[in-house]
């Protein structure tokens, strides 16, 4: 509790998280009163994790360990902490993990990727009009240049909606990214007549 104390006195954090299963002992010790002190009508939580929990977050790090010395294999494949941070979202093993969802880890992560989903999924067709009247109209332009004349008549569509509508219209023949390896803002983008689409 004294480290707990520290970090409220130095305002180090706008909220604090306990995550402690066991009692602090009877009302009249030091470490109750301060925890009382702490966690009671204040914006810091006492989180009292279940077992299960505990074992998910303990198989996950003894992983993550495996990982970061590139001993973890699966199969033949030596797997590196990204691919295992992918493994993990993608099986939505942790989605169960009572400690991440009391501390709003697993449903904001949910949550954003259903959003960014749905985003994805909702593009204003015009807008992919748009950017391609803009590319036949100038022949070749910067893809920088491109994504800021769209925000600027779609104000409400997003860089990562506009970067899909350019990957539909490549994907689709209608234009041609030059250097797609580059995938800064000053990667080129030019018009492909459809009689000569290759």
């Amino acid at each position: 509790m004294n480290a707990s104390q520290k970090v409220v006195t130095q305002k180090k954090s706008q909220k604090l998280y306990l995550i402690r299963w066991n009692h602090l002992g009877s009302s009249q010790s030091k470490g109750n009163q301060l925890y009382q002190k702490i966690f009671f009508n204040t914006s810091n939580h006492h989180i009292k994790p279940n077992v299960s929990s505990v074992q998910y977050l303990n198989t996950c790090f003894e992983l993550f360990k495996l990982a970061q010395a590139r001993e973890l294999i699966i199969g033949e494949k030596n797997i590196s902490i990204e691919k295992l941070q992918d493994l993990i979202r993608k099986s939505g093993v942790l989605n169960e993990c009572q400690v991440l969802r009391d501390l709003g880890i697993i449903d904001r992560q949910l949550e954003s990727d259903s959003e960014q989903k749905a985003d994805l999924k909702q593009i204003n067709p015009k807008v992919k009009e748009y950017l391609l009247n803009l590319v036949k109209t100038n022949q070749m332009l910067a893809k920088g240049t491109l994504m800021g004349q769209v925000k600027t008549n779609f104000s409400d569509v997003t860089e990562a909606q506009i970067e899909k509508s350019i990957q539909d219209l490549d994907r689709e023949k209608k234009i041609k990214l030059i250097n797609a390896q580059d995938n800064s803002k000053a990667q080129l983008i030019c018009f492909v007549p459809q009689g000569n689409a290759a």
